[in-house]
């Protein structure tokens, strides 16, 4: 195998890499949203669950949801 042919094969498999990156960064990229999304709501119902007297303890957290 020449050397021109071992750089070819080289850079191709680069390449190769190089997408399959791109993809496992985005696929992180769109569970840590999910995951963002997620313990927004579990906040929201946590403030949503309990009565008005309760609430005012966490008063500073719960307006931000309301």
């Amino acid at each position: 195998m020449s050397l021109t042919s071992k750089l070819q094969t080289a850079s191709s498999d680069f390449q190769k890499l190089q997408e399959k990156l791109a993809k496992i960064v985005e696929v992180r990229q769109k569970l840590e949203a999910q995951l963002s999304e997620n313990e927004l709501v579990k906040k929201v119902r946590a403030c949503e669950m309990f009565p008005p007297p309760v609430l005012r303890a966490f008063e500073g957290i719960c307006q931000t949801f309301t």
